[in-house]
């Protein structure tokens, strides 16, 4: 998911995503234990959204910060 995206949600909205996404790695963690898991690369695509949610979540907190132009995502 893009950081662009992500910019648009609201505080609580966020929260609501990173708690859905957290559980979702789970799933795909216990899915890959069981070797049920079709896509491992799902895995690392939720670590790096979950990350970007709470990269966000800390520049709102220091409102002088702002997202760089570049970043991937």
């Amino acid at each position: 998911m893009k950081i662009d995206q992500m910019t648009e949600w609201g505080d609580a909205e966020r929260e609501q995503k990173e708690k859905e996404w957290r559980q979702a790695l789970f799933n795909l963690r216990m899915q890959k234990a069981q070797g049920q898991l079709d896509n491992p690369m799902k895995i690392r695509e939720l670590r790096r959204d979950i990350a970007r949610l709470k990269m966000l979540g800390s520049m709102a907190a220091r409102p002088e910060a702002k997202p760089a132009k570049g970043a991937k995502g």
